[in-house]
């Protein structure tokens, strides 16, 4: 996630208008969605491996592709918006924490 903002944070002092940068982002909508995937693929094996069942585990993500693949393996997601997440993403988030201390935090205590 570091490098994204620090790649965006690059962008934006290319000086790229809001239509721009969403045009560049669009154009690597799906390869993130693909690769949130297989995260969560990779996560539900390791899970798996190590004894876990779905509903013991949680992913914390940026993207509301992250929180999807998260509930789709069954599993719990909180979303940590960043500068890119999109607000109905945010809206459509179960559980939303503004870091990840939070997100931990959010974890360990009991569920809303």
């Amino acid at each position: 996630m570091q490098k994204r903002i620090i790649f965006l944070l690059f962008l934006l002092g290319l000086n790229l208008t809001p239509q721009k940068l969403w045009l560049l982002l669009r154009q690597t909508l799906w390869a993130t969605l693909l690769t949130s995937l297989a995260f969560g693929a990779a996560g539900a094996a390791v899970a798996w491996l190590f004894g876990f069942t779905p509903p013991e585990c949680a992913l914390v993500g940026d993207t509301g592709a992250d929180v999807a693949a998260a509930r789709a393996a069954g599993a719990r997601g909180v979303l940590v918006p960043n500068i890119v997440t999109r607000r109905e993403e945010i809206d459509a988030a179960p559980e939303v924490a503004p870091d990840l201390g939070a997100a931990v935090d959010l974890l360990l205590g009991a569920r809303p």
